[in-house]
């Protein structure tokens, strides 16, 4: 008898025999009669062992315990307005099962897998197979799974042609460092691994595979948080004969038509585009969590006048006293504001002002330096808090945009919907001050919008790039840009980080040489499968969307990976392992 999906017992009739197999997820013994719920891939129901009805079967099902793997046949009995399964379309379905074949066993389980979150994560990611059992994480793949098919059921109609890029490619600087392969053939010689497809998806235009895509495996030998793993997927697309809106419209209606097939949700379009700059000023950040309205202000003006050494040094030094105006005054007491100013010393903040009114009775921790003038200008309302930083705008906005964040969730300021927004406008270049150079925001391949500035180096730090971000909650779910297909532009650029000519055509000299043959205008996006995931459904941590995700320290505690190899191994590659002198 053919096997059933328990998804599917709800199209069956009313006494229908079945043929089910999956794990034991639960059982109850209630003596005459036991109970278990059987779980497979698409859902739980109810089993019930009758000794009544088939006492050989009864008996056999008293052996049985959780995550067993199991057949049984059995009818379907349907009990109208009844649930047990809460969340579950089976749960008004029970199987009275007249036969039961356990196909194995299972040793005790190093964990409750209802437990959960509870669990210590080590311990879940070393039986991940098991972990991924639970409903809560097999949900995510699933939904993950769909995600894919519909984007590639999108991107096929609308006429992209899907083609892999090589893994072992040539070690070309993209910003972090390479995994490293080294080659047996060729010793001496290393491969790398991908950080993304970049040079080849652009290598694609110019051979003329006008629209491009696919799920490309990605790697990067990073420092890893909660939203970075070493090894991702992002969905890679690049056309040719087009320009950045072209490439947002595009988007739109590819997020727009995932979001209906799978989410039923209607993406409203266009898209709110913000400039790079508005972005830093309002928010602190160029990924900003549009949710809520809570925005900085810039209180430089209103302090020029006061008598606070460390704020007048501030201000003559150029730099600017910026912060967040709210309402809930209760929230805001010493011990808060305390805690909140020691969260942000890891951003090298060294203390934040305060200056509350209520009651009309003004408390801060400058109150002696606040003059009437000073108070009038800030125009603080009765049951209002202002909370300042000073400093840089590379010190302070990323601590106030972190504040931003963590106040509109504790202040319940944030909504339960899907904000999309478009960055673009930024700037092409910025001045590393280690090395005395100018390097790119993005990459090396943005066209500029200004590439006659570039040519000349007039006004370099405002040139700005043809780029463009996708955020969403405030995660960067896309970005991409517009490509130099100009060789004498893509030069420039190279010249203008002092980058020796040697240099650049010894890393990036195929893609030179590529761009002399009719290479057309064109331009990409990439998504970031993981993070994108995690965001639709509103979770933080991009391991609880992979199947076999790495530790923040970039190991494998399933399978122990990285780990050491043989010496005839090395041998063969010609490698030799260096002992270090501290071990």
């Amino acid at each position: 008898m053919k096997r059933e999906l328990i998804k599917n017992l709800i199209s069956k009739e009313d006494g229908s025999e079945v043929c089910l197999s999956g794990w034991v997820d639960s059982k109850r013994d209630l003596g005459n009669l036991i109970f278990i719920y059987l779980r497979d891939i698409s859902g739980l129901v109810q089993i019930v062992f009758d000794p009544e009805k088939v006492k050989v079967v009864w008996e056999k099902s008293r052996n049985l315990k959780p995550e067993w793997v199991i057949r049984i046949k059995g009818n379907l009995s349907f009990r109208p307005g009844e649930n047990v399964l809460e969340k579950h379309s089976t749960g008004n379905i029970e199987v009275l099962a007249s036969e039961l074949e356990i196909l194995n066993d299972s040793k005790i389980l190093p964990y409750e897998l209802k437990e959960g979150e509870k669990i210590k994560e080590e311990l879940r990611l070393k039986y991940r197979y098991l972990d991924l059992r639970r409903t809560e994480l097999k949900d995510n793949i699933v939904f993950r799974s769909e995600i894919f098919y519909r984007l590639r059921e999108f991107l096929h109609k609308e006429g992209f042609i899907e083609i892999e890029t090589p893994i072992l490619i040539k070690s070309t600087p993209e910003g972090a460092r390479d995994f490293i392969v080294p080659s047996r053939n060729f010793p001496k010689k290393f491969y790398a691994l991908p950080q993304s497809p970049q040079l080849l998806k652009q290598l694609l235009q110019v051979a003329g595979f006008e629209k491009y895509y696919q799920m490309a495996r990605c790697f990067r030998d990073e420092d890893l948080r909660a939203d970075r793993q070493p090894e991702f997927t992002q969905l890679d697309i690049e056309m040719s004969f087009i320009e950045m809106d072209d490439i947002i419209e595009m988007v739109e209606r590819l997020v727009n038509y995932v979001l209906k097939e799978v989410l039923n949700i209607n993406l409203k379009i266009p898209i709110q585009r913000i400039s790079y700059h508005d972005a830093m000023e309002k928010y602190g950040t160029d990924k900003p969590d549009v949710r809520f309205e809570l925005l900085l202000e810039d209180f430089t003006n209103d302090f020029k006048e006061i008598d606070f050494k460390i704020l007048q040094t501030v201000i003559d030094s150029g730099n600017r006293i910026r912060g967040l105006r709210l309402e809930d005054i209760d929230y805001f007491s010493r011990k808060r504001i305390d805690l909140l100013t020691n969260e942000l010393k890891s951003f090298g903040i060294p203390g934040m002002i305060y200056i509350k009114r209520k009651n009309n009775e003004i408390s801060s921790s400058i109150k002696k330096f606040l003059t009437e003038d000073i108070i009038s200008k800030l125009n603080i309302k009765d049951g209002e808090t202002i909370l300042i930083l000073a400093g840089s705008d590379d010190l302070i906005n990323p601590a106030l945009s972190y504040l931003r964040n963590k106040l509109g969730r504790e202040l319940n300021l944030v909504k339960d919907d899907l904000a999309f927004l478009w960055v673009v406008d930024f700037p092409l270049l910025e001045f590393d001050s280690d090395s005395n150079t100018w390097t790119y925001k993005h990459h090396p391949f943005t066209q500029p919008f200004e590439p006659e500035k570039l040519m000349k180096g007039d006004d370099l730090a405002g040139i700005k790039a043809r780029a463009y971000d996708l955020i969403l909650n405030g995660e960067e779910v896309a970005g991409g840009s517009i490509r130099n297909h100009d060789i004498q532009v893509q030069k420039q650029i190279f010249e203008t980080m002092n980058i020796p000519e040697e240099i650049y055509m010894k890393q990036f000299g195929f893609l030179l040489e590529a761009l002399e043959f009719g290479a057309p205008p064109h331009g990409g996006i990439a998504f970031g499968m993981a993070r994108l995931i995690a965001s639709l459904i509103g979770i933080e941590n991009i391991r609880n969307v992979m199947a076999f995700p790495k530790t923040t320290s970039g190991n494998c505690l399933m399978t122990g990976a990285p780990d050491s190899v043989s010496a005839e191994q090395l041998h063969e590659l010609k490698i030799k392992i260096l002992k270090n002198e501290k071990e």
